[in-house]
């Protein structure tokens, strides 16, 4: 094997990437310096980091496979056939490459737009320039709206939350604040209704300033009425947005940053005058309220995201604000790893009365887009941070029976109907375009039929991608496209293609129109329509509960295809919890201010009026009903349920368990549990009411979570009757007649959960209140948290590994191209180095230019040869136990011991320890506070593994000395971060060795087929042997970068035997193979080498105990008078031959060389070494007695210096390496040294 790497092209490697770096380099500092520029006038303009969303794209449903899974895995929500079509973060990719979404924070939940629509196509209202966006002038705050426009809530209002504007003047009088990615300042949604006698109602800006000098707030800009407050807390400054930027690449970082915060900003306090395409006013839950405009980092794995957004939180409550909307945050997160200053800013909020509320997140379940949960790992939720704290109101999102589309004219069976369709960019208004149907888009489809200056209806799946099928038809010669859905229950979503226009209808009206010559008329008109998959939970809004066992998410809002503001003022739809949570923070808002004028005379302070308000709107929230399933959605999803201003405003209860919260944790249940509930009465007068517990589960299929629920029970309705203000009712919950079927599909435990629900007549259907309980049957505390080691699951695989087929199955493989995608267990990793690697760093080579390198493997694997390719087996002794050995020498192969673990929980103290024999620990790692569980395998969204380089154990004790050879065990430890866990361990026995391996004692070597035989050496007994090979060293001379070492391997079989070629090929040189100039090497599994010249070997006389002699081999080319004959030494010392007749010797005329017979060899058995003596002048053969190691086998290997582990030291080691070899003069006959 030729591993021959050339310096001269590693250098121009180097040399390349350097210039490309100082081209970097230079753009940078360019824009660095425009930045400045933009920064010294009053332009919104750019920051340094680029905040990421924390939602989903437009397209919900997800429909692509992994890699890994493509064949047998659907990415589809509860799909099980499988699909090919894109992800939207594929789509994105593929169908708009300007999309990257690489220097996003990875945990952030990722939002992209759908069409963008602007207000007016006229091109004098589109702002080209962002230095003239606010430079020219400040945006106004008011504007005079058109009579005959309508707003977007007078069209739909899924929450209900009209009444509640009219009662709170469209929330006039409160501050609201915003913490998100980035806000275009200018976009006419943000306005207030013009002032008239009560103008006093809005907070002014000499008021304001009092404020931030109050509490020393220096910085801030003031806009307009409207915008009181604008900073930049990732750079400190008052640049919110780069329109510019966002403008220049549409699809950009900072295009997606600044239509977050705007699409967020728009649902919670838009009140544009203008109408956007839809013909319609967009118009926020709270459009009156002023707001704060915060934006901070995306890097949410840096303490800078944290603080950041912990100091937006403390200033918005010291500046007013009654609520604080946060559309982002850290999936699968916990409450140990929060920063503290989130901590302290969330409690001061909490303590103020500011309701601070939160988007839950958008990964779904562990696994999401992968596989489900598997129905051993309970432990499933996915809530974002600061989402889980319980300062915080979490929201999820749902869609909603109804919502607002385009819609496409079409004539069926002689009638008109209209279409709801979702378009990539605008079909020609008022053009009736013909329709051919081109089945899965195939190429195969488009033969035979007549495409050109028509439309493409194509369906949904068939094992195509959106890219390959729009390719299809656009080489047909297509004007506009079609897709629709593979299943009825899916709502239409955008396919961001910019080349032309692309539309996505339902299942249900492509089938209408597949088999019909209708032709499709768009005339950019849009109404309200009945959702696809209405009244349904989103599957990827994250489920709860939090990792310390808290009930999360609290509510749900509507949050599919929300259509709203982005930059530049245009419009257009997005889907996620971010869309949801805004909803709700405006109600908040106005429910606050209703609340606290109804309730006046109850002396409520901030605190106690934001806790009033929490438990109301979560107890008239309507607990969400599965049509498919029978049963309600789990509290884990929805929370409470879906939020309703009208039964808010109307309530005259609430109810809480026994924290005084509207929710009830009853942690750990038996079959039998107990229900509590605290029913708290606002108004006067003995009233009566009826309850109702209903008890689910969840659904399990073939192993795994089906993330559906399963209804178990519903209890007789109650009656209560309510005489004091607060009245309790209790009762018991039998669910023991389901405990052996549940047990059975749940191992680990299952969630006993559910709703109580209220209402005020025994035959009425309408729900008056409910709230929501959540038992865990099992320890939810103990729960497995760290996955099985592989070493016991390879043949089965692991959550995100999939075994390799029967013909290998002991094969594993660490993947370093993509070692966050493909090694996605839990095992123990070491390095593996090659005998060619070891020998250049031992004579003096340097690491950077080494001509093999080291590479990472999975312990208790060894590379075999299969069918002329090399993969690595996990090999097991006797005991069928992995072989975990090291060498603790700094050779650089299998020297250490570091862990990659894959999470199914949430972990803290996480540690290493190595105890001997007798159970002491004779070595300790430092601790780990925390690791989150890995939650996906995408690295831009999660890791699928963890590698703990900290873990690092390289076989010292805790004095930092070698151990001594033996037996040790290696133990991981870590608790659960859930209430009430237990520290949990997982052991690994290793072997620490640094005795060398047994050498062959001779070979031989037929010239006639180049066949080498080797006598192998007796098996250690203490390591077994891994490999013997032939090594090759070639120089390749080089005057200009000097001599270059390269290497090649002959690997002999099990009964040491090789053929050797007569030439091998080593870069460009063909170089001869001579025996004598070969270097045997062996290798146990500990990672020890020995080594010993071929030629040694070769020359070596060797005798062995035969019946009444000894016989003699080799010996006969020293002495002149011998033929090639078997002799013996008899026991009396004779040289004899067959017939014991005895031999005399003849000294050779020609000397014996030391080099050849000098040397003493280990004797192996009953073999013993013929020599010559060290003395030329005595040249008699004579028989040696047995000895140990001798000279001539290299069996200690000196250490080579520490690898460097870090890639910007390895970096600069290897441009500073070429350099010296580019500044190194040329060698020229007078300049030869």
């Amino acid at each position: 094997m030729d591993k021959h790497h050339s310096k001269k092209a590693i250098l121009k490697l180097t040399l390349i990437t350097t210039s490309i770096l100082l081209m970097h380099s230079n753009q940078v500092n360019a824009e660095e310096q425009e930045l400045k520029n933009q920064e010294q006038s009053p332009v919104i303009a750019n920051v340094a980091q680029q905040p990421s969303p924390s939602v989903t794209t437009n397209i919900v449903e997800k429909t692509s496979v992994t890699a890994a899974s493509a064949s047998n895995t659907a990415k589809e929500m509860g799909d099980t056939s499988v699909k090919n079509d894109k992800t939207e973060d594929e789509l994105l990719e593929e169908l708009s490459k300007n999309l990257d979404t690489s220097n996003l924070g990875a945990d952030l939940e990722e939002e992209y737009p759908s069409k963008p629509e602007t207000t007016n196509n006229k091109e004098s209202n589109v702002v080209t320039n962002a230095s003239t966006a606010i430079a020219q002038k400040v945006p106004s705050a008011y504007e005079e709206v058109k009579p005959e426009s309508k707003s977007s809530l007078a069209v739909l209002d899924t929450s209900k939350i009209t009444k509640l504007q009219a009662i709170t003047q469209r929330g006039k009088g409160n501050v609201v604040a915003i913490i998100d990615t980035g806000f275009d300042i200018n976009h006419d949604i943000f306005r207030l209704d013009s002032p008239k006698d009560d103008k006093h109602s809005f907070k002014t800006k000499a008021e304001f300033e009092e404020l931030k000098a109050k509490h020393n707030i220096t910085y801030g800009k003031w806009v307009n009425d409207k915008i009181v407050f604008a900073h930049n807390y990732a750079n400190n400054t008052e640049t919110v947005a780069d329109i510019a930027a966002a403008m220049k690449d549409g699809y950009g970082s900072e295009a997606k940053n600044i239509s977050h915060g705007t699409h967020v900003a728009g649902i919670f306090v838009g009140n544009s005058k203008r109408p956007a395409i839809n013909g319609l006013l967009l118009e926020g839950a709270a459009p009156n309220a002023q707001v704060l405009l915060m934006r901070i980092p995306d890097k949410i794995d840096s303490d800078k995201f944290g603080e950041a957004y912990a100091k937006a939180i403390t200033d918005a409550v010291n500046l007013g604000a009654k609520t604080i909307n946060m559309s982002l945050g850290k999936t699968a997160d916990s409450l140990i790893a929060l920063n503290d200053k989130v901590k302290l800013a969330l409690k001061l909020a909490s303590e103020k009365g500011v309701a601070v509320v939160v988007a839950a997140g958008n990964e779904g379940a562990f696994g999401m887009d992968y596989s489900k949960p598997l129905s051993t790992n309970p432990d499933y939720g996915t809530v974002n941070s600061p989402a889980i704290s319980e300062d915080t109101l979490s929201v999820a999102s749902y869609e909603s029976l109804k919502t607002i589309s385009e819609v496409v004219e079409t004539t069926i069976e002689g009638k008109l109907v209209k279409l709801p369709i979702v378009t990539s960019k605008p079909f020609d208004k008022g053009k009736a375009y013909d329709v051919v149907y081109a089945n899965y888009g195939a190429k195969k489809d488009f033969e035979g039929k007549d495409f050109k200056g028509k439309l493409a209806l194509i369906e949904r799946g068939g094992g195509l991608d959106f890219m390959t099928k729009i390719t299809h038809a656009t080489n047909a010669g297509v004007v506009g496209i079609v897709i629709f859905n593979d299943q009825e229950k899916r709502g239409n979503f955008l396919i961001p293609y910019r080349e032309l226009p692309v539309g996505v209808i339902s299942k249900v009206d492509g089938e209408r129109i597949k088999n019909t010559s209708s032709q499709l008329t768009f005339n950019q008109s849009f109404e309200v329509v009945d959702s696809q998959g209405g009244n349904r939970m989103l599957e990827q809004s994250s489920w709860g509960v939090t990792a310390e066992g808290a009930i999360k998410p609290d509510v749900t809002a509507s949050g599919f295809e929300i259509y709203s503001s982005t930059y530049n003022n245009q419009y257009q739809t997005m889907s996620g919890t971010s869309m949801a949570s805004p909803h709700v923070a405006g109600l908040m808002t106005m429910l606050q201010s209703h609340l606290a004028e109804k309730y006046k005379g109850m002396n409520l302070d901030s605190k106690k009026l934001l806790e009033l308000s929490k438990n109301i709107l979560m107890s008239s929230a309507t607990a969400l009903y599965s049509e498919e399933d029978k049963a309600f959605y789990s509290p884990r999803q929805q929370g409470a349920g879906v939020v309703d201003a009208e039964k808010a405003i109307q309530a005259q209860y609430y109810v809480t368990g026994n924290d005084g919260k509207a929710k009830i944790n009853l942690k750990r249940v038996g079959d039998k549990f107990d229900i509590t509930v605290t029913i708290h009465k606002l108004v006067e007068g003995v009233k009566e009411l009826y309850y109702q517990a209903n008890v689910a589960t969840e659904q399990v299929n073939k192993g795994k979570f089906a993330l559906k629920p399963q209804a178990l029970l519903d209890t007789n309705w109650q009656k209560v009757i309510l005489r004091d203000k607060e009245t309790q009712v209790r009762f018991t919950i039998d669910a023991s007649q389901f405990s052996q079927k549940l047990k059975e599909q749940m191992a680990n435990g299952y969630f006993l959960e559910g709703f109580v629900r209220f209402k005020e007549a025994k035959d009425s259907n309408q729900e008056l209140m409910s709230i929501p309980f959540v038992g865990f049957n099992g320890d939810f505390a103990n729960l497995q948290a760290l996955e099985t080691p592989i070493y016991k699951t390879l043949s089965k695989g692991s959550f995100y590994y999939k075994p390799n087929d029967t013909t290998h199955k002991d094969q594993l493989e660490y993947n370093e191209s993509a070692p966050f995608e493909s090694n996605n267990y839990t095992a123990l990793l070491t390095q593996s180095a090659s005998w060619g690697y070891v020998d250049y760093v031992k004579n003096g080579g340097e690491l950077e230019l080494a001509p093999e390198s080291p590479k990472r493997i999975i312990l208790g694997t060894f590379e075999n040869k299969v069918e002329d390719k090399t993969i690595h087996l996990l090999e097991r002794d006797a005991a069928n136990n992995p072989y975990f050995a090291i060498s603790p020498n700094k050779d650089g192969n299998r020297d250490e011991i570091t862990p990659q673990a894959t999470f199914l929980r949430n972990v803290k103290d996480i540690s290493a320890q190595v105890l001997d024999q007798n159970g002491n620990v004779i070595w300790q790692s430092k601790v780990l506070p925390s690791y989150r569980k890995n939650f996906h395998n995408n690295p831009k969204q999660s890791d699928g593994h963890y590698r703990m380089d900290a873990l690092q154990w390289s076989g010292l004790d805790k004095d930092g000395k070698v151990v001594a050879d033996g037996f040790y065990t290696y133990r991981l430890r870590y608790t659960p971060v859930a209430e009430g866990a237990n520290s949990q361990e997982s052991d690994f026995k290793v072997q620490v060795s640094t005795k060398s391996p047994n050498l062959p004692s001779r070979a031989q070597f037929d010239e006639t087929n180049r066949t080498l035989s080797l006598a192998m050496p007796k098996e250690s007994s203490y390591v077994p042997t891994y490999r013997l090979q032939l090594v090759l060293s070639h120089v390749v001379k080089d005057e200009e970068y000097g001599d270059e070492t390269s290497y090649h391997y002959f690997h002999i079989d099990q009964e040491g035997k090789v053929t050797l070629p007569k030439t091998v090929k080593i870069g460009e040189s063909e170089v001869a193979v001579d025996p004598k100039a070969l270097t045997l090497v062996v290798e146990d599994k500990a990672g020890n080498f020995a080594t010993v010249k071929l030629s040694d070997l070769l020359n070596k006389a060797v005798v062995s105990e035969k019946e009444n002699a000894i016989v003699i081999s080799n010996s006969f080319k020293y002495f002149d008078n011998l033929k090639k004959e078997p002799m013996f030494i008899s026991k009396e010392g004779k040289v004899v031959n067959k017939n014991l007749e005895e031999i005399t010797l003849v000294k050779p005329q020609t000397t014996v060389t030391t080099q050849s017979l000098s040397k003493e060899i280990t004797k192996s058995g009953n073999e013993k070494v013929l020599t010559s003596t060290n003395n030329n002048s005595s040249r008699v053969a004579k028989i040696i007695s047995p000895k140990h190691n001798g000279d001539s086998v290299n069996h200690t290997l000196p250490s080579t210096s520490d690898r460097a582990t870090n890639g910007l030291f390895v970096g600069t080691l290897a441009l500073l390496s070429s350099l010296l070899l580019y500044l190194k003069p040329k060698k020229t006959k007078n300049n030869s040294k």
